[in-house]
């Protein structure tokens, strides 16, 4: 199966996405920013699930040694490894 491939030339307009009116600026000024969530209000991320899941295949008797430069992370994945029983 043979792609299409478009091969116009591009000039700057192309490239550069034009501002919103002015009426949807303000608008968006306008709306509250929400307040974070608490650990357990929402669900885990990609990567914790992931994790989580290689854990889980893992033999029972052996051990593994889980790394992060942030400390939060660590607490999310041992909150959500609790949670799901690993």
């Amino acid at each position: 199966m043979d792609s299409i491939q478009d091969r116009r030339p591009l000039d700057i307009q192309d490239l550069i996405e034009p501002a919103p009116p002015p009426a949807e600026e303000e608008q968006v000024a306008n709306v509250a920013t929400p307040e974070p969530m608490p650990i357990g209000d929402h669900p885990p991320s990609a990567k914790i699930v992931q994790l989580i899941q290689l854990l889980k295949i893992q033999p029972w008797d052996s051990k593994s040694l889980v790394f992060s430069q942030f400390t939060s992370f660590l607490d999310r994945v041992c909150e959500f490894s609790s949670r799901s029983l690993l």
